[in-house]
């Protein structure tokens, strides 16, 4: 059997090994990607008092949860100009507290002595996890998102009021009157401008580096509006008037007078009610006087210092209570003189349509109102878009003195997929060379016990022949193709003068000896009965001769070590340009024939191949 060769089996194999190592290394990368995920991690802490207790800058209770709420994602994915994975965001997303170590400590003491801790952190990692097929950029961006739309909500929330109106538009579509689109849009600059004179009241000196403007540039733009686009409106509306159905408009501005009436009356009530009671308040407060400062009782005693200390109590929740009712009867008492006024303005403007019938104006004015409309509902839409803008930069501004971020967004994989590459690179390139030896090693097995000779170490009879058949299937021999045949004479005559075994052992080395003469190019099998054949391609007569010439040597030299069991042997060779024979079987004829004609007697147990 062949000697047990690693380097013969890597590189019979090598095939099968950088297949194996390119299969492993493919399903290693398929089993990253497929289970690939990559975290993002950023750092942030609340920065006022009030977080040491748990409370939010508003004075309500701190609830860190607020981070993953679906107005906080929602923002953010809209931000970044996704309208889908809000849930799926939501659920990978984690807050979890950072405790410094010492503050552990005292919680776990605290904890061990049965007491209850009071300590609420004010630093929290924020975490987010991503499917691996969307990269680890996407991780950073959604995770900056977050955290950017969070510190804005977070101080609309509890630091300023947010603009939480949207401009009006599409009135006409609606189903609005003239009238009504203009009172609408009316309404509309006037929130709009009440909130930008409080901005520009608190923060005189903030401009957006965004939309380049201040909250004071914004106020003018709106004062403006409100000062002549609005009155101008009105004027073309009410010029005519114009009028697309005054009947349905006459209805609308009747049940919006019925419903004054009846708030109206609602009001009257309350103020009555809280009326009485203020009178009642001031009677119960003259009787207090006059029990403590207008009547005959000691003054030095108990009672005296008794009833100061009941005067003390009962006038503070007295006048707490008492002041609150006379802010809320002020207030309904506006609130009547206000829609008193609003509801005769209404009642003229009734007057009004009904006088105009049906429909008032012509096509052409319509036209012209309705343009003036569409484009003020623009303008609107338009600068309600700075103004959002301004206000959201400002809140984000604001959130530093309340949020900050105290660590860059790091990204890292759950997976790193080039280690996990060069480690299955190198295990599958050793499972791929232990599969080759244990291949090559199994074929030798097989080669041994069922195509080769036991007594030659050669391929035998079988392999002889399917060579043969391989050849024939081919076609025709190329040139320079030589075939030799020699024969171990010597065999009989050792096996009866030492022994089988020794006979055995010197064809053995013969074979050897012959087999030393091939080439990758060549094949040398046994045929059985010490006799070998060999075929030799790119082999002229030549070279054959040569080859038989080192044989010869070969065998003397042999000869001269081991006198006593000395090689005898014949060959011959013929080559298929000398012979003119381009089939192998008729030029392993040639060959016998030769070997033949020899001068030696060829021995009765030789036989032919043909």
């Amino acid at each position: 059997m062949k000697k047990f060769d690693i380097l013969r089996y890597l590189r019979r194999f090598f095939a099968l090994v950088l297949a194996v190592t390119m299969a492993g290394t493919v399903v290693v990368y398929w089993y990253c990607k497929n289970n690939q995920t990559y975290t993002a991690s950023v750092n942030i802490k609340y920065l006022h008092d009030g977080i040491k207790d748990g409370f939010a800058p508003d004075g309500t209770a701190m609830n860190v949860d607020e981070i993953y709420s679906s107005k906080v994602i929602s923002q953010a994915m809209e931000s970044l100009g996704l309208q889908s994975g809000i849930n799926l965001v939501r659920s990978h997303c984690t807050v979890e507290e950072l405790i410094p170590d010492d503050q552990k400590a005292l919680q776990e003491a605290l904890i061990d002595k049965g007491e209850e801790s009071t300590y609420f952190p004010d630093e929290y990692k924020v975490t987010l996890v991503v499917d691996g097929s969307l990269g680890a950029s996407y991780a950073r961006r959604v995770l900056d998102a977050i955290v950017s739309s969070y510190s804005t909500i977070y101080t609309e929330e509890y630091v300023e009021l947010p603009l939480t109106m949207n401009p009006s538009s599409g009135l006409l579509n609606s189903g609005y009157d003239y009238y009504e689109c203009v009172d609408v849009l009316s309404s509309d600059t006037t929130e709009v401008l009440n909130y930008l004179e409080d901005k520009k009241t608190n923060y005189p000196n903030f401009r957006s580096s965004v939309t380049g403007y201040s909250y004071e540039d914004l106020y003018d733009i709106y004062k403006m509006l409100y000062d002549y686009e609005i009155p101008s409106l009105y004027a073309n509306v009410m010029t005519g008037p114009q009028v697309r159905n005054a009947d349905k408009l006459c209805r609308n501005l009747t049940q919006s007078i019925e419903s004054s009436v009846q708030n109206e009356q609602v009001y009257q009530e309350r103020e009555a009610y809280l009326s009485g009671l203020i009178q009642n308040y001031s009677e119960k407060n003259r009787d207090l006087i006059n029990y403590h400062y207008h009547n005959d009782a000691n003054d030095s005693g108990t009672d005296y210092i008794l009833k100061n200390v009941e005067a003390y109590d009962d006038n503070q929740s007295k006048q707490i209570t008492y002041d609150s009712l006379i802010l809320e009867y002020v207030e309904i008492d506006k609130t009547l003189r206000s829609s008193a006024i609003r509801r005769a303005y209404t009642q003229q403007l009734l007057d009004t349509f009904q006088a105009a019938g049906g429909v008032g104006g012509d096509e052409a004015s319509h036209a012209a109102i309705e343009s003036e409309i569409n484009k003020y509902e623009q303008t609107l839409v338009d600068y309600y878009q700075i103004v959002s803008q301004t206000s959201m930069e400002h809140n984000r501004s604001l959130s530093a003195d309340y949020l900050q971020t105290t660590s860059s967004t790091r990204v890292w994989p759950s997976i790193n997929t080039k280690l996990y590459l060069a480690i299955g690179f190198v295990f599958f390139f050793l499972v791929g060379c232990a599969l080759a030896v244990v291949v090559g090693r199994s074929r030798d097995f097989v080669e041994y016990f069922m195509y080769v000779d036991k007594k030659t170490g050669l391929p035998n009879r079988d392999r002889v022949d399917a060579m043969m058949a391989r050849l024939e299937k081919q076609g025709l021999l190329p040139s320079h193709f030589t075939c030799m045949c020699f024969q171990f004479t010597s065999l009989n005559h050792l096996s009866r003068e030492y022994g089988y075994s020794v006979g055995n052992h010197v064809l053995r080395d013969f074979a050897g000896l012959v087999a030393a003469l091939g080439t990758e190019e060549s094949f040398i099998g046994s045929n059985g009965a010490g006799q070998i054949v060999g075929f030799f391609r790119e082999c002229n007569a030549v070279k054959a001769e040569a080859i038989l010439e080192v044989l010869d040597e070969q065998i003397q030299e042999y000869n001269s070590l081991n006198p006593d069991y000395a090689i005898e042997y014949r060959a011959a060779s013929a080559t298929s340009d000398d012979e003119k024979e381009f089939n192998i079987r008729d030029l392993l004829r040639c060959a016998f024939k030769k070997l033949r004609d020899a001068n030696k007697p060829q021995p009765e147990t030789a036989h032919e191949t043909v």
